[in-house]
């Protein structure tokens, strides 16, 4: 069922958004991984993204992985599978009419799964480089988010109803526009699973020194190949990405409050505070004291 999303589902999807997603920012629901996103204001926010889909019902966003933009927007689906540091610009957004999407944190190993019961042992195709893909809404895929969204009003059924549907919404992502790109992300052997083994391996050891040619060879690719793959898919050298990990991980300690900007230069590998500071303000465009005032606020 690859039909566009009807009015009437959008309308009644939005409706559960504003019950749910009152206030500017990021809004988790009772069900977990579940959340509604709603910006207020135009304006450039960058982060670090995890693997997600998102239906966006009002508003337009444009964001940049590597060199390649995507603009997206009311009816759309945005769906990623490894995580990646993004410039967003949220184009369209005001307080009387604002960006609102609801958001789902995807599993990749459900995701793997599933793809292989779908179309066990066909081999995928290589996707384009990005770890990004927008399509329009289907019909079956905005009703599962309808359903989800609905659930966050009836708590005693989450633990239930909640991973059947979780588990019903990646299986439409693969059945739907995007789902030949999410199989080849995921099938084993494919260069872009490759470097999502990759990008795991960074989280997991993202302080530690990062030596590229072991890190190549234990995902099974040549240096010069891993060099290629990974930065056609991330946007990003592998060396950039840990730097990049590492900065939005000082970002998150320093808007806690958990830590001083020295504290939290050494916790996320840095072996200067003052390397940290440079580094921060040339890609945050803030010192991290400033960044720090300014809180999560600036995200709204």
């Amino acid at each position: 069922m690859n039909d566009r999303m009807t009015e009437r589902t959008a309308a009644a999807v939005m409706a559960r958004c504003r019950l749910a997603g009152g206030a500017a920012g990021f809004n988790a629901t009772p069900v977990p991984g579940l959340a509604v996103v709603v910006r207020t204001r135009a304006g450039e926010q960058r982060s670090f993204q995890k693997p997600y889909v998102a239906l966006a019902l009002q508003g337009r966003k444009r964001t940049v992985v590597g060199t390649t933009e995507h603009v997206y927007g009311t009816g759309d689906v945005v769906t990623t599978c490894i995580d990646f540091p993004s410039f967003t610009t949220v184009e369209e957004a005001s307080p009387e009419r604002p960006f609102i999407a609801a958001v789902l944190e995807l599993n990749r190993d459900l995701m793997t799964e599933l793809a292989l019961t779908l179309a066990p042992g066909r081999p995928a195709s290589e996707p384009p480089g990005q770890p990004f893909f927008v399509s329009p809404a289907t019909e079956a895929i905005a009703d599962v988010f309808l359903r989800l969204l609905e659930l966050t009003e009836r708590p005693a059924e989450i633990p239930v109803l909640a991973p059947i549907l979780v588990r019903e919404l990646h299986a439409r992502l693969l059945l739907g526009p995007q789902g030949e790109w999410l199989r080849s992300i995921c099938a084993y052997g494919s260069h872009a699973s490759q470097i999502a083994r990759a990008v795991s391996l960074i989280k997991s050891d993202f302080r530690g020194q990062l030596v590229v040619a072991d890190l190549a060879g234990r995902v099974g690719l040549s240096e010069a190949s891993f060099h290629r793959h990974f930065k056609q898919i991330t946007g990003h050298s592998p060396i950039q990405y840990q730097k990049l990990m590492r900065l939005y991980e000082g970002r998150s300690l320093l808007r806690s409050g958990r830590r001083s900007v020295s504290a939290a230069a050494f916790e996320v590998g840095y072996a200067s505070a003052s390397q940290f500071t440079n580094d921060y303000r040339r890609f945050f465009g803030l010192s991290p004291r400033e960044d720090a005032r300014n809180g999560f606020a600036a995200a709204a």
